[in-house]
């Protein structure tokens, strides 16, 4: 395995580990309503009336994130879902890693480059942002 390889798998790892702790930091400012939980199959997930999920994809070199509904994956089968159309369409963040002089960065869908501890603070923010708009979409609002 190449150099480079072997430090974006670290970079990956990294990065799953930087989410959770930036989902337990979230836990603790924002009180009960904010209850988060790693799946270790690399799924953040916020439970609240509605659970929805961010879920760490790599495959070929292709690394992704995807906001969507817990569950997803699986289809719909043990999930009832309301006559019309999907709820709310999944999210995908696809990433593609760039060395700088010393770390490895993240560029997120082909514009913005951030570190990986300040795309783990986006994936957060942005989980939490996608629960309320999941929330609202499916109570008609």
């Amino acid at each position: 395995m190449s150099s480079l390889t072997s430090d974006v798998s670290a970079a990956w790892h990294e990065l799953q580990d930087l989410v959770k702790s930036a989902a337990s930091t979230r836990m603790e400012k924002g009180g009960a309503e904010e209850q988060f939980r790693w799946n270790p199959a690399g799924t953040l997930v916020l439970i609240g009336q509605w659970q929805v999920q961010a879920r760490f994809l790599v495959e070929s070199a292709n690394y992704e994130i995807r906001f969507e509904r817990f569950g997803a994956e699986l289809g719909a089968q043990n999930f009832e879902l309301p006559p019309g159309p999907p709820i709310l369409e999944t999210e995908i963040w696809r990433l593609r890693p760039e060395a700088g002089q010393t770390d490895l960065f993240w560029r997120v869908n082909g514009v913005q480059v951030l570190s990986g501890k300040d795309l783990a603070k986006r994936v957060v923010d942005h989980l939490r942002d996608y629960y309320d708009k999941y929330r609202l979409a499916a109570v008609g609002a």
